[in-house]
């Protein structure tokens, strides 16, 4: 997790990379860009819990021997939602809003696995009975996402072609590095 200068809120706000999860109590900004990667963006507002999550796979493949890595939706939400508990979040008073799954990567072996991803989201989000209040899924572009802890404001910024996911990732990485 790094922190960095927002040059759009101009606040100073926390990068979350893909297999990251961040959660915290402060009222900051988490900040992500997802092609057909998924973020879940969880807040508990009596709580005042939130936390962001941001994986690549729904899950790990029989084969692989990685996983416990919060690259993978199964590991990153449970990771997620411990974090929240352990600072006091309860299950009965989350609210979700889950965003990515872009069709970014046509024409390969995994082009269909944005909806895989949405789809795994919003599953477990289910089954755990957690409501979502919030979505901005699917389409054929990337994504930035601005998440506001406090008030549970998601700010989405459309990112039109692959390149640009990478290259709008790269920057906010680089952003304030000397």
């Amino acid at each position: 997790m790094r922190r960095i200068a927002d040059r759009i809120s101009g606040r100073q706000a926390h990068f979350v990379e893909a297999g990251e999860v961040f959660v915290t109590k402060e009222d900051t900004v988490a900040i992500t860009i997802l092609g057909s990667c998924v973020a879940m963006c969880l807040r508990d507002p009596r709580a005042g819990v939130a936390g962001m999550n941001h994986f690549l796979l729904p899950s790990a493949v029989a084969s692989n021997g990685d996983r416990g890595s919060t690259r993978y939706g199964v590991r990153a939400t449970e990771a997620l939602l411990c974090r929240m508990l352990a600072r006091g979040a309860s299950i009965a008073g989350l609210e979700a809003k889950v965003f990515g799954g872009g069709a970014v990567l046509p024409g390969t072996s995994v082009s269909q696995l944005h909806r895989a991803n949405v789809s795994f989201a919003l599953q477990e989000l289910e089954k755990l009975g957690i409501p979502v209040v919030g979505r901005e899924t699917g389409g054929k572009r990337g994504r930035r996402l601005s998440f506001f802890t406090r008030s549970g404001t998601v700010e989405v910024r459309a990112i039109q072609t692959p390149a640009q996911v990478l290259t709008t990732a790269n920057n906010e990485w680089n952003w304030g590095k000397s």
